[in-house]
Formats: structure tokens, C-alpha cells, sequence
């Protein structure tokens, strides 16, 4: 059937070339991506304290203490815009990971 139509022949492979193409590079930059553990507590409070070697505290609501984090290496998360949150007093969502001796690394931050 193609041999009678080439130019139908050429956009069907030129197509299945695109998509292939096209779930390959998804495929792929999903495996660039850190692996997020599955187990994440979670925290809903607002930023208090940001410093510079990675470690920000967020106060959440009916707590004394601000709960302190240290972002995971790898995790996509921005001091910037933890600081921006801190100016803003904005509600932030901290999803993290207990480690040994009580360390919370933090995954997400928003």
C-alpha cells in the first residue's frame, strides 16, 4: 500500500520518528531528575530563617519551636525562594525526610 503512496509512507515514519523521539527525551530527563523517597512527612507553616549552607526553619502553626531543615542534596529547591516566602510571610509546604540523629533533609519546599 505505501510502494502506491511515498509521501503517506514518509509522514507516518517521519511521525513515529517525532514520537519516539519525543518519549525518549521524556524518558529521559525524568531519569536527570533526583530520586524523591516515597515515605515524605509533611509540614504546612510559613518560613522563619534562611541560611546560606542550606539549612532554612519554618514555623508552623500551633508549634513553640520552628522545625529546622536541611535541603537533600540534590532536591530541587531555591534559597532564594525561601527567602522570598520569609519577606512575604507566604504559607509554605515542606515535604521531608527524617534522617539519623533527628537530621530532616527537605525534599520539596513551596
Amino acid at each position: 500500500m505505501f510502494a502506491h503512496y511515498p509521501r503517506l509512507a514518509a509522514w507516518v515514519v517521519l511521525l513515529a520518528l517525532i514520537s519516539v523521539g519525543t518519549f525518549g527525551g521524556v524518558l529521559g530527563l525524568r531519569a536527570l531528575e533526583p530520586a524523591v523517597p516515597a515515605n515524605l512527612a509533611h509540614v504546612h507553616g510559613v518560613v522563619v530563617n534562611v541560611e546560606n549552607n542550606g539549612v532554612f526553619a519554618v514555623q508552623a502553626p500551633g508549634s513553640n519551636s520552628p522545625l529546622w531543615f536541611r535541603v537533600a542534596p540534590g532536591a530541587p529547591i531555591s534559597l532564594d525562594h525561601l527567602r522570598r516566602h520569609q519577606r512575604e510571610h507566604a504559607a509554605t509546604d515542606v515535604y521531608y525526610q527524617v534522617r539519623l540523629h533527628g537530621v530532616q533533609l527537605a525534599w520539596e519546599a513551596d
